[in-house]
């Protein structure tokens, strides 16, 4: 019910996190990001661009991480 609703609340909202912590979807799905951009990073290891291009890349990727 609370993920059909159409304007959803401050409880609801704490009602959803907890669903998804508790379930381990939060960890699994971090998980998965980090596998890959590990496999990302070994593709772009492997490529022949110009290396200023893998480090920009790289970095991205890390910040992205970080959020």
């Amino acid at each position: 019910e609370i993920f059909s609703k159409k304007k959803v609340n401050l409880k609801d909202l704490f009602l959803m996190r907890t669903i998804i912590q508790e379930s381990g979807a939060l960890k699994n799905a971090k998980n998965e990001v980090t596998n890959l951009m590990e496999k990302a990073c070994a593709i772009s290891e492997s490529s022949s661009i110009k290396i200023v291009y893998k480090n920009l890349l790289s970095s991205y990727c890390r910040e992205l991480l970080q959020l």
